[in-house]
């Protein structure tokens, strides 16, 4: 019985350190809202050459161009994008 309390006590300390951490997030994202929101908006480029978005880099580097890129294993990117082979 006396362990079941303890793993229940455990249980909450976790809650409560997960609440902590939830509020502390959300709390540090409406304190900075502009500067994140600032770099997200950042243009940055990629190493296949083609200009993103900070918040839009992961998502780019899924698409079949940014893949087929490094396939193909070409060091440089394409100066005109029209030419790239699709």
């Amino acid at each position: 019985m006396s362990e079941i309390i303890l793993l229940n006590k455990n249980k909450i300390k976790i809650c409560m350190k997960e609440e902590i951490l939830r509020r502390n997030c959300s709390n540090y994202y409406y304190k900075n809202k502009n500067e994140i929101s600032k770099k997200r908006k950042e243009i940055i480029t990629c190493d296949c050459g083609k200009e993103v978005t900070y918040g839009s880099l992961w998502k780019h580097r899924r698409t079949k161009f940014h893949i087929d890129f490094f396939k193909r294993g070409e060091k440089f990117p394409p100066q005109n994008y029209r030419d790239y082979e699709f």
